[in-house]
């Protein structure tokens, strides 16, 4: 019997020590991370098309932004864009005197990005499709 209430003690005061008071937070996914690097873009539509360069795509100023350089085959260009998972949101803005506008999707696997964008350089709006992977 002393056996027993050995064990039940033993049992109750393990169960204390392995288990925790409060719930761990949830881990939430920057996705930004998913995106970050150099890609190879490749404009399938536009007025430049087809044209194959890199871009490259790091962490902007703000929690789910990234700042995207070289779209448009224009290496001093750099965009801002806001992150929501696997889409990337460009509102309108004008970097090396273009003005820029669109999207982006990418794939599950965050290997290819496909823009969908407009680009102004004062000559009219360009409508671009550039497909990137890495």
């Amino acid at each position: 019997m002393k056996k027993f209430v050995k064990s039940l003690l033993l049992v109750a005061f393990a169960s204390l020590v392995f288990v925790a008071c409060e719930k761990d937070p949830e881990e939430i996914e920057d996705f930004r991370n998913r995106y970050i690097g150099t890609w190879s873009a490749n404009d399938r539509e536009g007025w430049n098309a087809p044209a194959f360069y890199d871009i490259t795509i790091g962490e902007g100023a703000a929690p789910d932004e990234v700042v995207i350089r070289g779209l448009y085959n224009h290496p001093n260009t750099e965009l801002i864009a806001v992150v929501n998972e696997y889409n990337l949101i460009i509102v309108k803005q004008t970097t090396d005197e273009i003005t820029f506008n669109g999207d982006a999707k990418a794939n599950l696997d965050f290997d290819q990005v496909t823009f969908t964008y407009t680009a102004n350089d004062g000559t009219g709006d360009d409508e671009v499709k550039t497909v990137c992977t890495r």
